[in-house]
């Protein structure tokens, strides 16, 4: 604005007046979840969630709450959701972008269960006038499944009782492969993955895992990884990374290690693990702290270190063992102080662990009386030991469930009480439960 004027000294003169200006548009404020989706959890394990409040256009709004009573308070979440850290109460000075406004919370479900979580918010936005949002988090609590590998009729999944450990309900799930050999699953940061072994043993298949546990109707074959693999036979994910039991690499026998992406559970920098062992015919591999120990089918059991540093296989030497032979092992698992092994010619074999990994007091409980089978494959759950298992003369292949307490083994029977084990064919190659 211009304007003119005459001073004190009677002269004539002019001056100007700016005034800045904008309109303005109400920003809003929205809570991103993360993991996104409907989250699901497997029933008595736990999973972590973070709601993160930032602006719609980037310009800051304030005074961000969620009270603690109330529809939609931090003092009315649905069963077995917790506030990180234990506030009853939760609020940000300030909202804008980037992670500066976010709200922890974790989901530790104890049975089966689904729903919806809604966070009520309320907060001033940039031009100062009270507003309110709503964040909902659906979610579904699944109970754990045994996976069931038969290497001609592929992955079975099953319900496990949780008082009895008995599996029913089997049926094949997930496609694009022939059969399977063994299932590793991963918990990747918008979706659960599993990796299957066709029955051929030539390739890996990636599968996403639906909520109710079933695997995609068609799973993607990492054709890009063929090279890295040759006959691998178990799969197991520790953190970030797949070990595979490679039983015919072309150096006689390995552990292949993969990188796991969170984003899409795809495989990529594979690479042999493990020097100075005879892994010929590795069949099985567990990680236990800084060792890891590598079944070799009929060449004995090995023990081999792990790099801290990114999960590496070091050098491997045949594992001390004293009691009963375990030198059949095809795969094992480690719980505390005791390594439960699925011993191919003696059922299930167990052994405490000593100081550098050192097997003794070992011994064996058969799992039938009927005619002679090979055990594969071994799960443990509680108290309770699953155990797969390959026909080599006639019948079909099983899983059995013994009752375990350390080293006490009870009587082992089969495991599937509904007979919905009448299509598992001869060999039934792993079990693994999820």
């Amino acid at each position: 604005m211009n304007y003119g004027y005459t001073n004190n000294a009677g002269l004539a003169a002019a001056g100007t007046v700016s005034i800045p200006y904008a309109s303005t548009v109400h920003d809003t404020v929205s809570g991103t979840v993360s993991p996104s989706g409907t989250l699901g959890v497997a029933v008595n394990a736990t999973q972590s969630v973070t709601v993160t409040f930032t602006t719609s256009d980037g310009n800051v709004a304030s005074g961000l709450a969620i009270a603690s009573g109330g529809s939609g308070g931090l003092g009315s979440l649905p069963a077995n959701w917790s506030v990180t850290g234990g506030a009853t109460s939760f609020a940000c000075s300030s909202i804008s972008t980037g992670a500066g406004c976010a709200l922890g919370l974790s989901y530790a479900p104890t049975s089966a269960a689904s729903g919806s979580l809604a966070l009520n918010f309320s907060y001033f936005d940039n031009a100062g006038t009270a507003q309110n949002g709503t964040v909902d988090i659906a979610y579904i609590a699944t109970s754990q499944h045994a996976y069931v590998s038969d290497n001609r009729n592929g992955v079975y999944i099953c319900s496990i009782n949780g008082t009895t450990g008995t599996l029913t309900g089997c049926q094949t799930t997930g496609g694009g492969f022939s059969g399977a050999w063994s299932v590793a699953f991963f918990s990747g940061s918008s979706a659960n993955y599993a990796y299957v072994v066709d029955g051929q043993r030539a390739n890996v298949y990636l599968c996403t895992v639906n909520d109710d546990g079933t695997l995609s109707a068609t799973c993607t074959n990492q054709t890009n990884l063929n090279a890295a693999f040759s006959y691998p036979e178990q799969l197991t994910v520790v953190g970030s990374n797949l070990y595979a039991a490679d039983q015919g690499s072309p150096s006689g026998g390995e552990v292949t290690q993969c990188a796991v992406s969170a984003v899409d559970g795809t495989l990529s920098n594979c690479s042999a693990g493990g020097s100075g062992g005879d892994l010929r015919y590795a069949s099985g591999v567990t990680l236990d702290g800084s060792f890891a120990y590598v079944a070799t089918d009929n060449n004995g059991l090995y023990i081999c270190g792990v790099d801290s540093t990114d999960g590496s296989l070091t050098t491997c030497t045949a594992a001390t063992t004293s009691g009963s032979s375990v030198g059949d092992a095809w795969s094992l698992v480690v719980s505390g102080a005791v390594a439960y092994i699925a011993n191919a010619q003696g059922g299930l074999g167990t052994c405490t662990i000593g100081s550098a990994g050192v097997l003794s007091a070992c011994s064996n409980t058969s799992l039938a009386t009927g005619g002679p089978s090979v055990a594969t494959g071994i799960a443990l759950n509680g108290s309770f030991a699953y155990l797969s298992t390959e026909s080599i003369i006639f019948g079909t292949g099983n899983v059995y469930l013994c009752s375990v307490n350390g080293l006490i083994v009870s009587a082992c029977g089969v495991a599937v009480s509904d007979g919905s084990n009448s299509s598992f064919g001869r060999s039934i190659m792993d079990v693994t439960l999820h």
